[in-house]
């Protein structure tokens, strides 16, 4: 589970296997279309805005752990018939572009490997092109933790969309995030959000996962968010990530001797609750 805070919205994130729902060959799997369906209608009956995500990271086939390929465009095709003029569905049109190489590559495709990848503004122009009016999330370079030259190669002709990146790299200041992706709020060039990220202890040396100035950092990092008015996708209500076993009404903590091991009472989950309730006050 995924939530964010956009306004006064209270959207969800799902992220959609592609190899799931759209065979090599373009076919469209209809008894995961209509899992996916059923899920999509479940939120919104309870109010929720739902953002579909494009993810093929696990995908069996290694062509679609890089770039957008024939499938990506499939995929779209498909959910853009259902739901491609709700205005309660955002597209997040591909998750964490990996191997784009350069922001050209990123925004305009081509050929690799004997492999044909699209870019970012082909994605959303054949949504554009099917019908699809939905605002449009668009993820980085470097699976999507930079948005440094975003704006330098931004897309055209597909608004309304945003900007999304995933857990920043570098020094955990001010400078730096702004240098990252924060400088297209700073100069109101184009919305953008943080689309997927939390602070807790994981072993397995999952760097990103763990900030070691924690208790110092995430308090800076959040307030950096509200004064750009930037949103939050935080991931996700798992044990010792957000929550304790307990339930969901127990977060986690970052306490003073915190320190990047595994450990439940070792999350973000109690400091990002905060944090939510006051962008919604």
């Amino acid at each position: 589970i995924y939530t964010l805070s956009l306004h006064d919205a209270l959207p969800i994130w799902l992220q959609v296997a592609e190899d799931s729902l759209v065979a090599p060959g373009g076919k469209i799997n209809r008894t995961f279309l209509a899992a996916v369906r059923s899920e999509v209608d479940y939120a919104r009956q309870r109010g929720l805005v739902v953002v579909l995500n494009a993810q093929s990271q696990n995908d069996l086939d290694a062509d679609q752990e890089t770039m957008p390929t024939h499938r990506t465009i499939a995929f779209w095709q498909s959910l853009t018939h259902y739901y491609g003029t709700d205005p309660s569905v955002i597209f997040d049109i591909y998750n964490e572009p990996g191997k784009a190489g350069s922001w050209s590559f990123w925004r305009n495709g081509g050929w690799r490997n004997g492999i044909h990848f699209y870019g970012m503004q082909q994605v959303a122009g054949s949504i554009r092109r099917h019908g699809g009016r939905n605002l449009l999330w668009v993820e980085g370079r470097g699976k999507g933790t930079t948005l440094d030259q975003a704006w330098a190669y931004r897309l055209r002709g597909v608004d309304p969309l945003m900007y999304a990146e995933h857990r920043p790299g570098g020094p955990h200041t001010k400078a730096n995030w702004d240098r990252v992706f924060g400088y297209l709020a700073a100069k109101n060039l184009a919305p953008v959000l943080d689309g997927e990220w939390a602070n807790y202890a994981r072993g397995g040396g999952a760097w990103w996962a763990c900030w070691p100035d924690a208790p110092r950092s995430v308090p800076r990092w959040l307030n950096y968010l509200a004064g750009r008015h930037i949103g939050l996708i935080v991931t996700s209500m798992t044990a010792g990530q957000l929550i304790q076993p307990a339930g969901t009404d127990d977060p986690t903590h970052i306490k003073p001797n915190w320190s990047c091991t595994s450990g439940l009472n070792q999350g973000a989950g109690n400091q990002i609750r905060n944090w939510f309730s006051r962008q919604n006050t």
